[in-house]
């Protein structure tokens, strides 16, 4: 009899400890989504660009923050935080790893943060899969680099100088302010790696921005402005030039764009 009860004993221990709690994520990774890093912030820049991966071509919209910590950080967030947000804002940001939760009462909620964490099983794996697809929507591009691509970008991420290039090329639009700068960037083929640079775009959404307020110092209806900028970063040096060319209606705008590396 001894010996049955012995036997049952074990067959409930063996049974809670292999097949219990198996979908249930372990308590240190609840601990770790749990823990967001909070840090006051200023809003510095903001950017919009076209989602490669979708079909119709959807906006994405990032922000970029200057935290007290004496970083600076870019997150993609919803149009509406986008909207709500502007230069020069000074508040809390809260966010994980890649994933903006909020600034200030801008962005996601309480609620919205617990529901980070999955209660079907959600393992780290998963959690990192999540936040690649829902937060670098050109990661499927960047994969599909060439083979030279990909030794300038390691190049590049180990700061060093890439080889000088420079391409330039015109484009024609119906509509000098409704165009979207992030498109200049898209149709440039050198160094494919920078097209999700976030100061990259910064860089060239800027240089449009100025050089749209240069065209509109001045009166008429064919008119033109003209900016240009540079920013170093990993030790390289990128330019920007932007020459708008107004046209009287109903002919089309011209913008000459010029973008270079280290020339």
């Amino acid at each position: 009899m001894l010996l049955v009860v012995i036997l049952i004993a074990l067959l409930i221990l063996l049974y809670f400890a292999f097949f219990t709690g198996k979908s249930t994520p372990a308590p240190e990774l609840y601990e770790d989504i749990h823990d967001p890093v909070i840090v006051e912030a200023t809003v510095v820049d903001k950017q919009i660009a076209t989602n490669m991966r979708s079909k119709s071509r959807d906006l994405i919209y990032g922000v970029t923050f200057h935290c007290d910590d004496g970083e600076s950080r870019e997150f993609f967030v919803d149009k509406k935080t986008y909207d709500e947000l502007n230069a020069d804002d000074k508040d809390t940001l809260v966010y994980l790893d890649n994933q903006f939760f909020g600034f200030g009462d801008h962005g996601a909620t309480e609620a919205g943060f617990a529901g980070a964490v999955n209660d079907d099983g959600f393992t780290h794996e998963d959690f990192d899969e999540s936040i690649d697809i829902e937060l670098y929507p050109g990661m499927e591009e960047r994969s599909a680099l060439s083979e030279g691509d990909r030794k300038d970008l390691e190049l590049f991420k180990a700061a060093k100088k890439l080889s000088a290039k420079t391409e330039s090329f015109k484009e024609n639009t119906g509509s000098l302010p409704d165009y979207p700068s992030t498109k200049l960037l898209e149709k440039v083929n050198m160094y494919p790696f920078l097209k999700s640079e976030p100061r990259v775009i910064s860089l060239i959404s800027n240089a449009y921005k100025e050089a749209l307020s240069d065209m509109h110092a001045f009166e008429g209806d064919a008119r033109q402005g003209v900016a240009a900028d540079s920013v170093f970063i990993n030790k390289n040096e990128f330019r920007v030039l932007v020459r708008l060319q107004e046209a009287p209606k109903p002919l089309e705008h011209t913008i000459y764009f010029e973008f270079s590396a280290n020339e």
